[in-house]
């Protein structure tokens, strides 16, 4: 089986002065900046299951992934931050098997995210 890989390594600039963390428009247009045409390298993409199902890959912004009010940032005015260390990639419709994750033992006791503080209103 194989995984879906979307540009994840890529990273981000923001400029600390401008940036508004609570805003997930707004971070999301800057993150589609720094591609080509402003598109995220997965958008238009339907992945073809083996059961025969499919689904359409999308991507979100993880808010409570993005802190930058530690003393660390201080005395910066620009952060580059690779896209993995706050967007979840995943794939929306029907395929019993998640492309975008390696599987786990369904049901798990040592889920691999913490609930959101922001859950979508699917």
């Amino acid at each position: 089986q194989q995984y879906v890989y979307c540009a994840l390594d890529r990273y981000i600039e923001w400029d600390l002065n401008q940036l508004n963390p609570e805003n997930e428009t707004t971070l999301r247009l800057d993150v589609l900046e720094e591609f080509k045409y402003n598109k995220f390298p997965c958008d238009n993409v339907t992945i073809i299951c083996s059961d025969p199902t499919s689904c359409d890959m999308d991507w979100s912004i993880n808010i409570d992934a993005l802190n930058f009010s530690s003393s660390y940032y201080n005395n910066a005015s620009c952060v580059w931050v690779p896209l993995k260390a706050f967007t979840d990639l995943y794939c929306d419709g029907d395929c019993q098997a998640s492309p975008t994750k390696h599987p786990t033992i369904a049901p798990t006791l040592a889920p691999s995210l913490a609930p959101s503080s922001r859950p979508t209103k699917s």
